[in-house]
């Protein structure tokens, strides 16, 4: 009995070295095989057990490697069910495991490095910016705020947003306002919550609540945002906010795109909708990444906000040429607008930095409002009307980014970000740019 004892022995020691020796070799089935023909014939055995979970982990089955390592004692296990929540994704068990082995074994250089690698991918952040807009509403706006994230554990993020404005609009005059915000981003296995709560100050004075929640699953995003409106010389004179829903679908690995389909609705009762997708695709040479690809939009709005603002008069002989002037009041809402657009971009990259020139281009169609009647006997006319056409435009924008990372010896972790757009359609020209000095250690 000893003798069989004995053989049995150093046959099952054999069949623990091929199955070790099949992982190795990356015949994952192979091993997976014999590991559990021998767990058949010696159930209680800690090494195969411990051997089958490695295979399984290897072959990317993280949720069933994590089951098979829960089972087994031992410092091995515990840094083994570690691995497979990191490559899971769930850093907030690993990390949890992963102090724990060391705490167990001061000496596991992988857990160390492990952890190490998790703690760097949840590093604060500071961000002071500066962002401005010229256009020809006319509207002239420059907002300044400062931004703190943190992490309450690898996969929660915390932000904290305060800032102000300065607006300008000619004629309509200039306004000053504030805000706060707070935002929050918590991963769950593969689903990502957002939320976001603030308080917005209005150009009118008016103090309102702002924020939104948001749910990410894979590639879906489903959110809620809840806005001020603040793009046009007369949304001054009040407090116009709306809130939108959107469904959106991202792509991001061999090439970049997305798909969203929104419903905004305005503090008015007003509401529009839109469609927007884009793809870009890359062309990486010795540094250098050519961006090109195409946009397409659909926006609609259920009543249009253009009014009319003013109205003068050419004297014609006895009649009397009429001009109008019209405005968004107080936003923006295209009418049956459909656009495509042509995308390019070039980018380099350096060793502390990198610059971006981008422009897209192409045709829009939309439904335009204007004013009569064209002539009439008085120096004003003595009613009005509107009435709506079909307009085509050539809507184009271009762009230059830059950022580049300070000297550790000067400034450790801190990045200036920097750029600049200019942007036309047929409503409006404008210009915005945007500085950024951000720190993330």
């Amino acid at each position: 009995m000893v003798v069989l004892a004995l053989v049995a022995g150093v046959a099952m020691a054999d069949d623990l070295r091929q199955a070790e020796q099949l992982g190795w070799e990356k015949k994952f089935a192979e091993s997976e095989a014999l590991y559990r023909r021998i767990l058949a014939d010696r159930p209680q055995s800690g090494e195969a057990k411990l051997g089958l979970a490695r295979v399984v982990l290897w072959q990317g089955r993280y949720a069933e490697a994590i089951a098979l390592f829960a089972a087994i004692e031992g410092v091995e296990a515990l840094e083994g069910r570690a691995t497979a929540e990191y490559w899971s994704g769930d850093l907030r068990r690993a990390a949890r495991d992963f102090r724990h082995v060391l705490e167990l074994d001061p000496n596991r250089e992988f857990s160390r490095r492990a952890l190490a690698e998790i703690h760097s991918l949840a590093v604060p952040s500071q961000q002071i910016s500066i962002d401005g807009v010229s256009d020809d509403q006319p509207l002239d706006g420059l907002r300044a705020e400062a931004m703190a994230t943190f992490f309450s554990d690898p996969l929660t993020r915390w932000s904290v947003a305060a800032g102000g404005y300065h607006l300008d609009a000619g004629r309509i005059g200039a306004r000053d306002g504030e805000y706060l915000r707070i935002d929050n981003q918590t991963t769950l296995g593969k689903t990502i919550l957002g939320a976001s709560v603030g308080v917005f100050t209005f150009p009118d004075g008016t103090r309102r609540p702002i924020g939104g929640i948001s749910i990410r699953h894979r590639s879906l995003t489903l959110r809620v945002d809840h806005r001020e409106e603040i793009a046009s010389a007369a949304s001054l004179r009040t407090h116009a906010a709306s809130t939108s829903t959107a469904l959106r679908w991202d792509h991001d690995r061999s090439w970049i795109g997305a798909a969203e389909v929104s419903h905004r609705r305005y503090f008015d009762g007003n509401e529009s909708r839109a469609l927007v997708a884009y793809a870009v695709f890359p062309l990486r040479r010795r540094g250098w990444t050519l961006w090109s690809g195409g946009s397409a939009a659909a926006r609609d709005s259920d009543e249009s906000r253009f009014r009319m603002t003013a109205v003068s008069a050419t004297r014609e002989g006895t009649f009397f040429r009429y001009s109008y002037r019209g405005e968004y009041d107080p936003y923006w809402t295209p009418d049956n607008l459909l656009e495509a657009r042509a995308v390019i971009a070039l980018e380099r990259r350096f060793e502390r930095g990198g610059v971006k020139v981008h422009a897209d281009g192409g045709y829009a169609r939309d439904r335009g409002r204007a004013f009569g009647p064209d002539a009439g006997p008085t120096p004003f006319p003595s009613a009005t009307f509107t009435f709506t056409f079909d307009r085509t435009d050539h809507p184009w924008r271009a762009g230059l980014d830059a950022d580049w990372t300070l000297a550790p010896s000067l400034a450790p972790g801190w990045r200036i970000e920097a750029g600049v757009e200019r942007s036309v359609t047929v409503d409006y020209r404008s210009t915005t740019f945007h500085a950024a000095l951000v720190r993330r250690r």
